[in-house]
């Protein structure tokens, strides 16, 4: 029979003694597709955000996988990816992409983004806009930051504007 694990912001207990100590001031599930993960949760230290996640289940011990307290946003998950933001004191907020297995896809450099769909992404640096996509093997700018408004028609068409 397996043990159960309780993640608390002291650490994960188990049978009532922490088994992985850390320290948080709050933690919580993490919302996937509208629904509270099991898997992986929202770590909140000094008003910033960090993501922890369950990589491995084995033999009653499960192994975490723990990003740094670095962000000041995550937004829930859509189709395993998250909008995640930094504070740049030159800058303001800049947002990137972390995915379901906490891999970064997209570095914290825009302004804005905004999902488009399952995986296009509306970029914006400085007022202009462009499109990001999410590839089975390759994510890339699709559509360079060169637009004042960019509007999906459908699911195959979009409108650019200058």
């Amino acid at each position: 029979m397996s043990k159960v694990s309780i993640i608390t912001k002291k650490g994960v207990k188990r049978e009532g003694k922490v088994v992985i100590p850390f320290e948080f001031d709050d933690i919580m599930q993490a919302t996937v597709d509208g629904k509270k993960s099991q898997e992986i949760f929202l770590t909140i230290n000094n008003d910033l955000l960090g993501l922890a996640k369950i990589i491995k289940k084995e033999n009653g011990k499960e192994t975490y996988l723990f990003t740094d307290n670095d962000y000041h946003e995550i937004e829930d998950f859509k189709n395993n990816v998250a909008i995640i933001s930094i504070y740049d004191e030159r800058f303001g907020n800049k947002y990137g992409l972390i995915d379901i297995n906490l891999n970064i896809l997209l570095d914290c450099k825009y302004d804005k983004i905004t999902f488009l769909d399952d995986k296009l992404f509306l970029v914006d640096i400085r007022g202009k806009y462009g499109v990001y996509k999410l590839g089975d093997k390759t994510d890339k700018l699709i559509i360079p930051c060169n637009f004042s408004k960019i509007t999906l028609i459908d699911r195959n068409k979009l409108q650019l504007d200058l």
